[in-house]
């Protein structure tokens, strides 16, 4: 076997295997970690959502960055079809394209729960937390986003914060 062939046989590989498994593992946070997280009292909710946030922000870019790597360099081929190449290059923006997604659509939304999390942290240490750190949490923008998370300022209005 000479290497190109070695080359293409890992970057087929590695589309076959990594593109599955991003699907499946975006799949499962949306269809069976988001319900469960809305059932869940609300400062366990943002914990929870905390630590599954940074786990996929770690863990997902890298396969998604190395499938589209190989499926760029499947499309480079010499001697491939238009149609084939126009195919690898789509599968290779689709696959990064829930990088860009998260930031520029999700990122509000994330944001907000990334700082209602860390004031359920703090209220959970027995820290002391005051109104401003509140602001944002009822008013404008976070709160129609608020409104569209069942209850989550309520709760944490209630917990200890002074």
């Amino acid at each position: 076997m000479s290497s190109s062939d070695g080359r293409l046989l890992t970057a087929r590989l590695t589309t076959l295997l990594l593109s599955p498994a991003l699907f499946t593992t975006s799949l499962a946070y949306s269809t069976l970690l988001t319900p469960r997280l809305l059932e869940s009292p609300i400062p366990l909710m943002l914990t929870q959502w905390r630590a599954s946030y940074h786990q996929g922000r770690k863990s997902m870019p890298p396969p998604a960055l190395a499938a589209a790597a190989s499926y760029i360099y499947l499309a480079t081929r010499p001697g491939l079809a238009r149609s084939k190449m126009y195919c690898y290059v789509a599968a290779a923006v689709l696959t990064v394209g829930i990088i860009p997604y998260t930031v520029a659509v999700m990122g509000r939304v994330n944001r907000m729960l990334e700082r209602r999390a860390v004031v359920v942290e703090r209220v959970g240490r027995g820290e002391v937390v005051v109104k401003g750190e509140r602001k944002g949490l009822e008013e404008g923008e976070e709160g129609r986003a608020r409104r569209k998370i069942e209850g989550l300022g309520e709760e944490i209005c209630r917990m200890r914060i002074v």
